[in-house]
């Protein structure tokens, strides 16, 4: 099983980065890169595309992939994406919280033996939200928070923000 799922995220990297368009390597480049998060909900069957930063809700149980794409018509470098999770449980008036962290992800790519760059780069994530809280607290919330960025060649970064939350 976990030959195939990395069988299959091999083949969809190698896919995305075939389908980048890629331009001569630039000497400068004054514009930042464009960051765009599609939030399928996989529980759900929907999706939605935030540009730069934004939010997105669920219902109880619903499971997230995250795809985050840097964009810059000269050449983009690097992307990155990390962030964690907050889970909220109360038992009357006292509340209890759950924290989390995702592996940092980044990549970086430089000019091909012919000196051209990618103008797209991409990363993927999985998310599960937590829901489950110690004995005798209900969940109230889990809100997950990832934060991404992408550079170009001409040291231009952008950053932003994606929030999802889920509650009862």
């Amino acid at each position: 099983m976990r030959r195939t799922i990395a069988g299959l995220l091999a083949a969809t990297l190698l896919l995305g980065a075939a389908a980048c368009e890629k331009v001569p390597a630039p000497t400068s480049d004054p514009t930042p890169p464009t960051l765009n998060w599609h939030v399928e909900n996989r529980t759900a069957a929907t999706a939605v595309d935030v540009a730069g930063s934004g939010s997105v809700t669920g219902a109880p149980g619903d499971e997230f992939r995250v795809t985050l794409t840097a964009n810059d018509k000269q050449g983009i470098h690097t992307i990155t994406m990390d962030g964690g999770y907050t889970l909220t449980c109360r038992d009357g008036d006292t509340a209890q919280n759950g924290y989390g962290d995702y592996k940092p992800q980044s990549q970086t790519v430089g000019p091909d033996a012919q000196n051209q760059v990618l103008t797209q780069l991409f990363l993927i994530q999985s998310i599960s939200p937590e829901t489950t809280c110690s004995s005798g607290y209900n969940w109230t919330g889990t809100t997950v928070g990832l934060s991404g960025s992408g550079t170009n060649f001409g040291g231009g970064t952008t950053k932003g923000t994606l929030t999802i939350s889920e509650s009862p």
